[in-house]
């Protein structure tokens, strides 16, 4: 079953005295009544999308204002499936997490990957029940207008609906799929040795080489992280064709300045 977290910011203050603004401050949570908890186990269903509007990742848990640590569903099912059939939890080793308790989760497919079966047709009998055996089975809204549907970082221009990232995020868990992000550091020190070569080497040459060579950086770079993340290392591919499609644009800039210097 599904518990409901709802989240809001609130100011907050910080052990110095400063204060900040926390944007993920629980509200209120919520779980089934009673009679269901006695007999049955519930996570939270709720992900948070990022600043874009984009489903990047999943969350593992979420920390009550009490103290309690609750799971999310699509954490508790895994849970409950790998004890059942005596299989080993290393979620909590193997996925790198945040502050949040957010890892990044990669998606098997886009909408509509997995079996879609209706309500209806399991209870007017046009399903064999048996074919579900021993399947996770997840039961959710397939529907627009209910709001629980979100662009996916596998999918920008098709909205996933909840429960399809929540198989999604089971799928992972189950086959061990994770990733993590390079570190930002190393990312910085390698963005900066290219920019010092690239802007020597712009300064240098005649401009149809400066296209190319910004061409084949950019590129080059795409390929790699395509290839670094096949590896499980996610990184931040926007940064560099940015800064070298700039560093492309300042030296074209100044190579006009500097031939119409000399024309004078």
């Amino acid at each position: 079953l599904a518990d409901m977290a709802t989240f809001e910011n609130a100011i907050e203050e910080n052990a110095d005295g400063t204060f900040y603004v926390n944007d993920f401050k629980i509200k209120k949570y919520e779980r089934p009544f009673e009679e269901l908890q006695e007999v049955t186990e519930s996570g939270f269903m709720n992900n948070i999308p990022g600043i874009d509007g984009v489903m990047r990742n999943s969350m593992l848990h979420i920390k009550l204002d009490d103290g309690e640590m609750r799971d999310s569903l699509s954490y508790a099912i895994y849970k409950k499936y790998v004890k059942k059939h005596g299989i080993e939890d290393n979620v909590e080793t193997l996925a790198s997490m945040n502050s949040r308790y957010q890892w990044y989760l990669p998606y098997v497919g886009g909408p509509n990957t997995f079996e879609e079966i209706s309500v209806s047709s399991l209870l007017n009998g046009d399903i064999d029940v048996s074919e579900l055996a021993d399947c996770i089975v997840l039961v959710g809204a397939y529907t627009e207008g209910l709001q629980d549907s979100y662009y996916t970082a596998i999918s920008h221009n098709q909205k996933m609906h909840g429960v399809e990232i929540h198989a999604n995020a089971i799928w992972a868990m189950l086959h061990s799929n994770y990733k993590r992000y390079a570190d930002v550091r190393i990312q910085f020190v390698f963005l900066t040795i290219l920019l010092c070569i690239l802007s020597i080497a712009f300064h240098k040459l005649k401009l149809r080489y400066v296209v190319v060579i910004w061409i084949g950086t950019i590129l080059a770079y795409i390929g790699f992280g395509y290839w670094i993340y096949t590896k499980n290392v996610i990184l931040q591919v926007i940064y560099v064709p940015l800064f070298v499609t700039l560093l492309m644009i300042c030296e074209i800039a100044l190579k006009y300045v500097k031939a119409a210097i000399e024309k004078r």
